[in-house]
């Protein structure tokens, strides 16, 4: 079990300089490299696993989800794209995603994932105007444009000059749609293994927008770089071995950072399978979650506490779906919110009673544009207490009353925003820290070791004539 680690240097300002005890270690080259050598490895292991319209399970495997995304860069090669000609991807998590995007990250064409309620409610069209607007892409892709076409009415999108594709033939504003299946007939596999060797860390692999909850969405460049080091980091502190393929279950969109960047491909890195959860922790659609979870034999699971909190509930309920939940279980995550002291202790009740022992839940404070983040990877009954630098990682804390303002550095932090220099040159203060937005506090001041608190946002707080900082 690793124990938290942790380096300070104290500034006369009163600034920390915070960085991981542990080393980074090696790094792959690019996410598309992790891929081959996943594909190449277990060709016949399941990688993706959606349900089809009878409601069973169907696989997409290593070995070819790699030989169908070598047809797509094939294609976007021989058409002369390249950085600057974004592919756009309208559908959820889905097999046909998977390939659509494998393949242009092996043919070094950003992915730009746009979330689905952009194009089906129509309050959010202003953010899809937005988010076309940003990244100009020349090949659009959707597994049912039929979805989506009054998205693109509405907004005023011109799609002249815009490859479109679905795994079905049709047409959208009288454009015609080409079948996905036929870009995959011809595979040039030396075009694209030498595609694949000349990405870098900084070449970009996809743009992921924030959710736009206070403005219109920022595109935020992900370069090989970012993932590589995450993928990198995870080894060292989870003692992955290569032996040990994670099978998950998640319902998350695949244009949400953690789904489709971190679980995704921090999955792949371990020869992992994911099953693609048709519910989600609504009283309407949980039913779904609760009825695959009976079926599939997950060894780690990752939500939110709300879902965590309907999941124990269940859990709690049923004897039956318990024992299956627990089996194999090995790994327990969650974020995006404090868990409920209430809620971690029913959960570890369960733990004792099916497994025999407490275990350890981790979580992490991250966002969009930092992808090596604070992490809690050690044993750790306060729920309160986010984590510590991630090795990679370096992290600057500057007071601001009783808390500190962080910000980050790495490999693993955004090179910037699309299209937007003034907001990039806006992110990062005088000696290249992104600032993060968010505040911390140290869970113990005399034991530093002990983790860090996330403490609201930095915004939240503001200073009074009188020098006072209120929240």
């Amino acid at each position: 079990m690793m124990e938290p680690k942790l380096q300070i240097e104290r500034r006369a300002n009163g600034e920390l300089i915070l960085t991981s005890g542990y080393a980074l270690g090696g790094m792959s080259q690019s996410l598309a490299q992790v891929m081959v050598e996943r594909a190449l490895a277990h060709p016949d292991r399941s990688l993706i696993c959606e349900k089809s319209l009878g409601g069973s399970f169907e696989s997409l495997s290593y070995g070819d989800a790699h030989r169908r995304a070598m047809g797509v860069a094939t294609y976007l090669l021989a058409q002369g794209a390249n950085e600057q000609t974004p592919l756009m991807i309208l559908s959820g998590a889905s097999r046909a995603h998977f390939i659509v995007q494998l393949g242009a990250l092996y043919a070094r064409v950003p992915v730009v994932p746009v979330s689905i309620s952009y194009t089906t409610v129509a309050a959010a069209f202003p953010k899809f105007r937005a988010v076309f607007d940003k990244t100009r892409p020349k090949y659009l892709f959707a597994e049912a444009f039929e979805l989506h076409e009054e998205a693109v009415s509405a907004s005023g999108i011109d799609l002249n000059g815009v490859s479109l594709w679905s795994v079905a033939q049709g047409e959208i504003g009288g454009r015609e749609v080409t079948q996905l299946d036929s870009l995959l007939a011809l595979v040039d596999e030396a075009a694209v293994e030498a595609s694949i060797r000349a990405i870098t860390h900084s070449t970009v692999a996809k743009y992921m927008f924030t959710s736009g909850s206070t403005g219109m969405p920022k595109g935020v460049i992900h370069n090989h770089g970012m993932m590589c080091a995450l993928i990198a980091a995870q080894k060292v502190l989870r003692e992955i071995s290569d032996d040990l393929a994670p099978v998950v279950l998640d319902w998350m969109p695949w244009s949400h950072v953690g789904a489709g960047q971190m679980r995704l491909y921090g999955t792949i890195a371990q020869g992992g399978t994911i099953y693609l959860d048709d519910g989600k922790p609504t009283a309407a659609d949980y039913p779904k979650t609760l009825a695959n979870l009976r079926e599939v034999p997950i060894t780690g699971y990752a939500g939110a506490p709300l879902g965590w909190s309907m999941l124990v509930a269940a859990l709690e309920e049923d004897e039956a779906l318990a024992e299956h939940f627990f089996v194999h279980l090995q790994t327990l995550q969650y974020g995006s919110a404090a868990m409920p002291t209430s809620t971690y202790e029913r959960l570890q009740s369960l733990l004792v009673k099916y497994q025999g022992a407490r275990k350890t839940m981790s979580t992490s404070l991250m966002s969009t544009e930092v992808a090596l983040g604070l992490s809690r990877y050690w044993p750790c009954e306060d729920q309160t207490v986010v984590g510590l630098p991630m090795p990679g990682s370096c992290f600057k804390l500057v007071p601001v009353a009783d808390r500190y303002e962080i910000r980050a550095k790495s490999l693993g932090v955004t090179p910037g925003y699309i299209n937007d220099p003034e907001k990039t040159r806006d992110a990062f203060d005088e000696e290249g820290f992104f600032r993060m937005g968010d505040a911390v506090t140290f869970a113990d001041p005399d034991r530093p070791e002990a983790g860090l608190r996330f403490a609201g946002r930095i915004a939240e707080q503001f200073k009074m004539m009188t020098g006072t900082w209120v929240s």
